[in-house]
């Protein structure tokens, strides 16, 4: 698996180890290109992939950090959806040429 590190949620007011990973994805392919703090009510960071390809690809994503829910959201960052968790992990299919936006709500 890939591996995002540095800090994001500590502006969020979460306690992070500097030296952990805090994400982690098993496709190269997809690119995370967004990792940002929301700036909407509530501890959250919002997480930006773009598929690249043009063929449908999953994304396997392993959070290494406590949260509470996971939403998709459009660009405007408002949820259209919610993602269930299986110990950590969420499975997400991007279409080809598409982006897909997802805000995790920090416990």
């Amino acid at each position: 698996m890939g591996i995002a590190s540095g800090n994001p949620a500590a502006s969020a007011g979460k306690d992070f180890i500097p030296t952990q990973a805090w994400m982690e994805m098993d496709n190269p392919q997809i690119i995370l290109e967004t990792v940002k703090v929301y700036e909407g009510l509530g501890k959250a960071i919002i997480l930006r992939f773009f598929n690249p390809f043009s063929h449908a690809i999953e994304q396997r994503v392993k959070f290494n950090f406590v949260f509470t829910k996971i939403e998709e959201t459009n660009l405007k960052e408002e949820a259209t959806g919610h993602i269930t968790a299986d110990k950590g992990y969420i499975r997400i299919m991007i279409q080809p040429f598409a982006v897909k936006t997802y805000k995790v709500q920090l416990a």
